[in-house]
């Protein structure tokens, strides 16, 4: 069946079902107001006049979406749900339960399967963080809340144009100790900068909310190095001098404080920005990173899914963007998007990309199967790569070279270069019962 059924998606290709599994991830767009680091695609409520019917509106286009792609696909089964943003508890409580409650039902109700995703997380911020958004995700088989703490300095937050204070950050934890007893993430940055009478941050101020944050024992944290994005606040306070940030060489060094750090804690350094308790790692992303089928739903979010051309069969990767336009999102009658069709060598090359970003790399076993050839045979030139260890089961990158990864994959794509798209073959996605 067409996607092109389906109320406001006009996509022309045929989504291919089979027993395969996805993962989902909702967009919600909605911020009390905008980091000045952040390129993700939000509004505030300067947006709208009635922003609470805009979220009402916005979550009912969402489930529509959702259930066209589930009645659609047949034979899939959900692996992990991830509701991010934006800030998702910056709806209120009965809207996102709305959400919560179209999930469980549309699937159940398409299917014929009860809904019991490995994984389903719910991003939060701690000032909308409240004991009715904890109640609702505790009703529900919610496994997981990210909560974007950030900094512990009311300085820097005020510097990031977080909406946040301390307060609000100690009152959202006292609530997670009380009434949460499932898995938990920590956002932190790392290379925050400084106002002119202020300096940037230091490696006791990093180390600090580490060591307090990592007393509370939460199974995964993730730790960023702050990057300036063109077309945010950041980028244009620095050009303009408002702000100072730290040269490249004190921020790396300050990352890798507080990578030892966690390390020393018990924190496995499992992808290059996140560090998880043993066998706590996000399933949702590791998804993303071994580039298996998922479902993007919501103004700017993305899918990759296995399509075939409506005239036959032959499988191909899709890539279907929705626009970055809550308006479009809601108001127009064909808003599915882009779709854009990723050749052999580019999935091969997103393989890599995203693949090698993991300590433990990848799969040589999957790898096969998806691509019919070793890594090597395909690219003969890699094996003599003083970057990658010698592993019998996974292709990985010694972690000198995984943290300078787009320095290495810039000479693989000079070397993909010489390798004809004829040569690279595709099967994909790969059967549910592929052991990993």
């Amino acid at each position: 069946m067409n996607l092109g059924n389906c109320p406001g998606s006009t996509i022309g290709l045929k989504p291919q079902n089979g027993n395969y599994r996805v993962a989902i991830y909702f967009h919600i767009p909605f911020c009390k107001s905008k980091c000045i680091y952040c390129d993700f695609y939000s509004v505030t409520p300067s947006f709208s006049r009635n922003i609470e019917s805009t979220e009402e509106l916005y979550v009912d286009r969402l489930l529509q979406e959702y259930s066209c792609f589930i009645q659609n696909l047949d034979g899939i089964n959900i692996e992990t749900i991830y509701i991010g943003g934006g800030t998702p508890s910056f709806l209120k409580t009965t809207t996102l339960e709305k959400l919560f409650n179209g999930i469980v039902k549309i699937y159940e109700g398409t299917t014929g399967k009860s809904l019991k995703p490995k994984e389903w997380t719910v991003e939060a911020n701690p000032e909308s963080f409240s004991y009715d958004f904890l109640n609702l995700c505790n009703s529900f088989p919610v496994t997981r809340i990210s909560l974007g703490i950030q900094t512990l300095e009311d300085k820097f937050l005020k510097i990031l144009r977080r909406p946040g204070r301390l307060k609000d950050t100690l009152k959202a934890i006292t609530l997670l100790i009380n009434q949460w007893n499932r898995d938990v993430n920590f956002d932190v940055i790392s290379g925050i900068p400084g106002e002119q009478d202020c300096c940037y941050q230091t490696e006791d101020s990093l180390l600090h909310d580490l060591e307090f944050l990592t007393d509370l024992d939460p199974s995964h944290v993730s730790l960023y190095a702050l990057t300036v994005e063109e077309q945010t606040l950041l980028h244009k306070f620095i050009r303009a001098k408002k702000l100072k940030i730290p040269d490249t060489e004190y921020a790396d060094r300050l990352w890798f404080k507080g990578k030892k750090f966690l390390e020393e804690r018990g924190y496995v350094n499992y992808e290059i920005s996140n560090f998880a308790r043993p066998g706590k790692e996000s399933r949702h992303n590791l998804y993303y990173w071994e580039l298996n089928p998922y479902i993007g739903i919501g103004a700017s979010a993305v899918s990759t899914l296995p399509l075939g051309d409506t005239q036959g069969d032959k499988i191909i990767v899709g890539r279907l963007k929705y626009k970055r336009n809550i308006k479009a999102f809601l108001n127009e009658p064909n808003i599915a998007t882009e779709v854009e069709k990723i050749s052999n060598k580019e999935f091969l090359f997103e393989n890599l990309m995203m693949g090698l970003r993991l300590k433990r790399g990848i799969n040589k076993k999957i790898f096969k199967r998806r691509f019919k050839k070793s890594l090597f045979d395909i690219l003969p030139r890699l094996k003599d790569s003083p970057c990658f260890e010698k592993h019998p089961l996974y292709y990985r990158l010694r972690e000198e070279c995984r943290f300078l990864l787009n320095r290495f994959l810039i000479a693989l794509d000079t070397q993909m270069e010489t390798v004809p798209e004829w040569q690279i073959q595709v099967e994909w996605p790969q059967d549910m019962h592929l052991e990993k």
